[in-house]
């Protein structure tokens, strides 16, 4: 079998890939950290500052991750001219569902953990990509919980940018059973992957294990 075809330069997902890993666990972890116990000040200051740094990385690069690999997927398996000519400037969210359709002759499910995740993570970045300051009203500073409020949403989206790899490359496992699949380098049973991140991992499992279910009954994923 000429597995020529499946050799690519310049391929940049997996790197993604572990640049948002990286960064998500290390929220984690400092999420862990400020929930152990009372900090003073400076350093509940200094930890938050350093959580939301590392918060910001991790959504940007996983946003990068699942474009960069639909785009490797259709290329491999439809051609570069035909990608940049018919697929190229659609938006991310169809380019999961249209692609995996032309490939694999299925799509991942609209309503499905993975769709959720992958719009969750659009959003998020989108508000990173295009964040707009505001006039600040001193007669009307936002409330405790509206603060409260912003920060577990901020926490969502950067779980949430994991998930969206990890539930795509497990329901792509399911729909495409060709030689090389999407997000072939996400192992959810890498014991040597970072703390706090096996959690999502097991989730994860759980889930392709759900759409595999569903796919041997004959329910359509999509």
């Amino acid at each position: 079998m000429d597995l020529s075809k499946y050799n690519r330069f310049n391929t940049t997902a997996p790197t993604f890939f572990r640049l948002c890993q990286t960064n998500v666990a290390q929220f984690l972890a400092l999420d862990n950290k400020l929930s152990s116990g009372n900090h003073e000040e400076h350093v509940l200051h200094e930890i938050k500052l350093e959580q939301d740094n590392v918060g910001l990385i991790g959504i940007v690069f996983a946003a990068m991750c699942v474009e960069a690999e639909i785009y490797d997927y259709a290329a491999t398996h439809l051609g570069d001219r035909y990608v940049k000519d018919n697929l190229d400037k659609l938006d991310v969210i169809a380019k999961w569902k249209v692609i995996p359709e032309l490939v694999a002759k299925a799509s991942i499910s609209s309503g499905g953990n993975a769709f959720h995740y992958l719009s969750d993570l659009v959003k998020a970045r989108n508000r990173l990509v295009h964040a707009k300051s505001r006039p600040l009203n001193f007669d009307k500073l936002p409330s405790s919980n509206d603060l409260r409020e912003n920060e577990a949403k901020f926490r969502n989206s950067v779980r949430n940018s994991y998930r969206a790899i990890c539930y795509l490359a497990a329901e792509m496992s399911v729909i495409e059973q060709g030689i090389v699949k999407p997000f072939w380098y996400v192992r959810f049973d890498d014991d040597d992957c970072p703390p706090y991140i096996n959690v999502i991992h097991a989730e994860a499992k759980r889930y392709a294990t759900e759409c595999l279910t569903l796919q041997s009954t004959g329910v359509p994923l999509a």
